[in-house]
């Protein structure tokens, strides 16, 4: 999520806000600690929920339409490897059930 937030989606999402109080430090830590981000589509003037659940269908989508590839190694996923594209990627399916920007 830090890097989806951090550059991944930043060209068609222009916030992302905390529901109710923040489980981390930063907001990138919502999702993980059971939480939800309401995103702002700049696109198309609507904003989307994000919790843990649509993540997780989000990157089975992208693995599943072959993102496997450049951040998967068998059954393990390598975070390090998730650079800006994949991880716009992976919330664009968790959002859309796929990728419609970029």
């Amino acid at each position: 999520m830090c890097t989806a937030l951090e550059g991944g989606i930043t060209y068609w999402c222009d916030e992302a806000k905390v529901v109710g109080d923040y489980l981390g430090e930063y907001a990138h830590e919502q999702i993980a600690r059971g939480g939800q981000l309401i995103l702002s589509d700049s696109e198309e003037g609507t904003t989307h929920e994000l919790n843990k659940e649509k993540l997780l269908k989000g990157l089975e989508l992208y693995l599943s339409n072959g993102g496997a590839a450049e951040i998967a190694d068998g059954d393990t996923i390598d975070t390090s490897e998730v650079d800006a594209i994949a991880a716009d990627e992976i919330v664009q399916y968790a959002l859309f059930g796929d990728v419609i920007y970029g």
